[in-house]
């Protein structure tokens, strides 16, 4: 299932942006908070998520450890407001 929009390549700042379950009008980075690592033993690669205000969306941020396409386990957490 698609849960969300990325962009970026091999060792480069890539960032993912994850719908919220239940939708918040978030207002600082800090409205969401979480964190994000590859799921593929073979990649080493771990980030952040915070908010994107502009969009009241979650967003991942790392540095990609493959271009190639593989799995990535998060989770965060918001307040609804």
């Amino acid at each position: 299932a698609k849960w969300g929009t990325g962009k970026g390549s091999d060792l480069t700042a890539t960032e993912v942006d994850i719908s919220l379950p239940i939708a918040s009008n978030l207002t600082t980075s800090t409205d969401v908070s979480g964190f994000c690592s590859a799921t593929d033993s073979t990649i080493s690669e771990h980030g952040f998520i915070n908010a994107d205000t502009s969009n009241d969306r979650a967003k991942a941020q790392f540095k990609a450890g493959s271009a190639a396409n593989h799995g990535l386990s998060f989770s965060f957490s918001y307040m609804v407001q």
